[in-house]
């Protein structure tokens, strides 16, 4: 089974998400793709705008491996609506939980699998939500 590992990273000075594409564990920095940046690649025919931080200036989001039922990847942070109402997506030990209003933790590949979820958002850029 193929697994994809993708991480997205909220730049804490910023307040931006942007896609994570690198890491350097010797200089403990995180290569993002960001809009509005200065840094310019090419990737094929598509400008893509990338910058470096510190470990320290981002929040890491792993992605869980699983997809909304609109198809919109799932990631740790994100903001679900459920057939239970409002989750958030955290990883707990060993797994992937959805963590309701009154910090109950459920499996999040029952949610996918049993029901329909989406992902309206996510902790940092839509806190209004979970208020």
């Amino acid at each position: 089974m193929k697994q994809n590992i993708k991480y997205r990273a909220w730049l804490k000075n910023e307040e931006e998400m942007c896609e994570v594409i690198g890491f350097n564990f010797i200089y403990e920095t995180v290569t993002a793709i960001c809009k509005d940046r200065s840094t310019i690649y090419m990737s094929g025919e598509q400008p893509l705008m990338h910058k470096i931080f510190k470990f320290d200036k981002v929040e890491l989001m792993q992605f869980t491996g699983l997809v909304d039922s609109k198809g919109v990847d799932i990631f740790e942070g994100d903001i679900l609506q459920t057939r239970d109402g409002l989750m958030v997506v955290e990883y707990n030990q060993d797994r992937f939980e959805c963590i309701d209003s009154n910090d109950n933790n459920f499996r999040l590949y029952d949610y996918i699998y049993f029901g329909f979820t989406k992902v309206i958002g996510n902790i940092y850029e839509n806190q209004d939500l979970i208020k």
